[in-house]
């Protein structure tokens, strides 16, 4: 199944946005952006349709204040990732809002004016996150993004999970999803480029493994539902370092 959300915002907030797809591939989801996934010559209301309904496997909407001044938004983007998402069960299509300089109670009203009261009503029904007072852009998109990939790791539905955490290419086709790919954090040798990309690495094993056990306890080898191998692999200098998170 794709795990990669739709990214539903308004042109205005696309730099802000980008930060939220890096960390969303960051952590293996991915993004499915309309600036680079639209191809040249596609009708392009024709084209998100087909990416909301068939081609992605979740939707996020990026909630600002410029977003509730958009008709593709709100009349096609929204509504069609709510019809998909009441189709389904088990939060196998998750729909989640992310409230950036919008309150859910403060901007009930306008964010009803915008979408229509039944789909607005839905829409803050559905919990989202908040941008906390003072929290800068980088900082809610990491928080955001660790969320989103906790909780595809709890809607895991397979008998395994295999993770791939890579730095310098993208994992083999051995490897199934989700996956994280950290090529922009490491330099072409497979080298430590940047300090904060173990960080990253580690901190992004804990959240697949914290994930992991909330579905079905402590991971143990003797349940082949359960048994997670996590695995982070780096190099600094001439050294090689090998943790293992069971």
């Amino acid at each position: 199944m794709p795990y990669k959300p739709f990214l539903s915002h308004k042109r205005e907030d696309a730099n802000e946005l980008a930060l939220l797809h890096d960390e969303l591939c960051l952590r293996g989801a991915g993004g499915w952006q309309d600036v680079r996934d639209l191809r040249l010559g596609q009708r392009w209301n024709l084209a998100l349709k087909r990416a909301i309904g068939h081609e992605t496997g979740g939707f996020i909407w990026y909630g600002t204040q410029n977003s509730l001044s958009s008709k593709t938004i709100c009349r096609l983007e929204v509504p069609a990732a709510l019809r998909r998402a009441r189709r389904v069960v088990d939060g196998a299509y998750p729909f989640v809002s992310l409230f950036v300089d919008l309150s859910p109670g403060r901007d009930a009203k306008a964010v009803e004016k915008a979408f229509g009261r039944r789909s607005a009503r839905e829409l803050l029904g559905r919990h989202g996150v908040c941008r906390e007072q003072n929290e800068s852009t980088e900082d809610f998109a990491r928080r955001a993004a660790r969320q989103y990939a906790r909780d595809l790791v709890r809607d895991h539905r397979a008998d395994h999970l295999h993770v791939a955490i890579t730095g310098g290419r993208p994992p083999t086709s051995d490897h199934a999803r989700p996956r994280a790919r950290l090529a922009s954090q490491l330099d072409p040798d497979g080298r430590i480029h940047d300090p904060s990309a173990i960080r990253t690495m580690a901190e992004t094993l804990a959240d697949i493994r914290d994930a992991a056990q909330t579905q079905s306890g402590c991971p143990t080898s003797s349940s082949s539902r359960t048994c997670v191998f996590l695995s982070l692999c780096s190099w600094a200098g001439s050294g090689t370092a090998f943790a293992r998170l069971i």
